[in-house]
């Protein structure tokens, strides 16, 4: 089970994006959009990254990832920071150059992804890793046990699964995407390709953020995010912990991955909102009541789809569309832990946004 009614309104959703923003976006926008993707990406394996760091890379500075002093034992930053005297910064800059390798070969990788799913996966691994792990271990997968555990606590939060299943869920994520695109929309594929990484942990280092890379890769290879500006990085920073939790709780779903689907979604689509709103590219097709109804609601304050529906004189499905329309805008923002049932006011002028916008 991988799709739902919110689903279906996300995916109207993210195209309108797409289709308004195709025609205004600039090679910066797509620059500073991937420079921000990668940094917040690095910052979510828990790496202390800084701007000045990323900032040096950016400027061809830094480690070279085949000096032979730069390799690391892959085992993450939990393991690495026990490391008396690690020079730390440099290999953040390692895991920051080893993302905008990625994503400078984007186009590449978005293109054979349907061809060759797990092959373009393990391409990936291989830019991610360089010069963190030895080279005859770039793109092979891990054999040793993995789990996620809760910094602040040490928790385990989920298990990965062992390593002997890893050749059998790669083969049969492979037949699934080769099949998926004449059958689900763009955000399914990019939400499930990046919640089987995650939980799955494959290979011997980077998985987080082959995950988040093989997400944007596909969205590219779907038409989804044409041109990677998305940064849903942004959200899922917000609540660290969360993400992680949602992949537990899907596991325990087991083959119901709709309620991480619809949570990677709106990351996605949030992305494109903020891509839209910098461009000052505004929905045109707000409802005027709905709008009226948002005023109506004091800033930081919660307004569900039944308490829009009822204020607007609109039936919920109708309420639903009009909600993220709102937050397109930027009148509203989602409560991601609700799955599209509550929305927060922001604290932005409804008189000021509604101005670009063509009520009906």
């Amino acid at each position: 089970m991988l799709n739902s009614p919110y689903l279906d309104v996300l995916e109207a959703h993210r195209a309108a994006l797409v289709a308004r923003l195709g025609p205004v976006l600039t090679a910066d926008d797509v620059e500073a959009a991937q420079r921000e993707s990668a940094r917040l990406s690095v910052r979510l394996d828990a790496s202390p990254l800084d701007d000045a760091t990323a900032a040096a890379v950016d400027r061809g500075e830094g480690p070279d990832p085949a000096t032979p002093g730069a390799v690391h034992d892959g085992a993450g930053w939990a393991s690495a920071l026990r490391l008396e005297g690690l020079p730390t910064q440099e290999i953040a800059a390692l895991e920051y150059r080893g993302v905008r390798a990625a994503q400078a070969d984007e186009a590449g990788l978005a293109a054979g992804f349907f061809a060759a799913p797990v092959a373009t996966l393990v391409r990936v691994q291989r830019y991610v890793a360089a010069g963190l792990v030895d080279d005859d271990r770039l793109g092979g997968l891990r054999s040793t046990s993995r789990a996620v555990h809760d910094g602040a606590q040490g928790r385990v939060i989920f298990h990965a699964p062992p390593p002997e299943r890893l050749p059998d869920l790669l083969a049969e994520l492979d037949t699934w995407v080769r099949a998926a695109r004449d059958h689900q929309g763009p955000l399914v594929i990019a939400g499930t390709v990046h919640g089987r990484l995650l939980h799955w942990l494959p290979f011997e280092a980077g998985n987080g953020r082959v995950a988040r890379l093989a997400s944007r890769i596909a969205l590219r290879a779907t038409g989804g995010d044409p041109w990677g500006v998305a940064v849903p990085e942004r959200v899922l920073m917000r609540d660290p912990l969360g993400y992680a939790n949602e992949i537990a709780a899907t596991i325990r779903r087991g083959t119901d991955l709709r309620l991480w689907n619809e949570r990677a979604a709106e990351a996605v689509v949030d992305g494109l909102e903020h891509m839209a709103r910098r461009r000052r590219v505004a929905p045109e097709d707000a409802d005027a009541r709905a709008v009226r109804a948002c005023a109506a609601v004091p800033a930081d304050e919660p307004v569900t789809v039944p308490q829009m529906a009822a204020e607007a004189g609109l039936d919920r499905a109708a309420a639903l569309v009009q909600c993220n329309r709102l937050c397109w805008a930027g009148l509203l923002r989602r409560d991601t832990p609700t799955h599209g049932l509550r929305y927060v006011r922001t604290t932005a002028d409804v008189s000021d946004r509604a101005g670009r916008m063509a009520p009906n």
